[in-house]
């Protein structure tokens, strides 16, 4: 979290396992536990944003390739390899 960032004061119920952990973590880093549950959050919300682009690069993946070989076209992703031997200039 950057200094810049406005915070919010937010309540949060933990289970009590979850609680010790997360103060025993904050002991052993000599830190506190607010810091050790923002630290948490953060890398569960990347976490999880790289678990959907995984997924969805996976997904596209066989269905491009596999309009790739019916129809033969580029698909979006082949859009930014430069045609090779197309030349547009030359129109009749």
């Amino acid at each position: 979290m950057s200094i810049a960032e406005k915070t919010v004061r937010q309540s949060v119920s933990l289970p009590a396992r979850v609680a010790r952990r997360v103060k025993s973590m904050a002991k052993i880093g000599s830190t506190s536990t607010n810091r050790v549950i923002v630290d948490l959050i953060e890398i569960g919300i990347e976490a999880r944003d790289q678990e959907k682009k995984r997924f969805f690069e996976l997904a596209v993946r066989p269905i491009t390739s596999g309009l790739r070989e019916i129809t033969g076209l580029p698909m979006p992703s082949d859009y930014s390899q430069p045609c090779g031997g197309c030349n547009f200039d030359d129109r009749a």
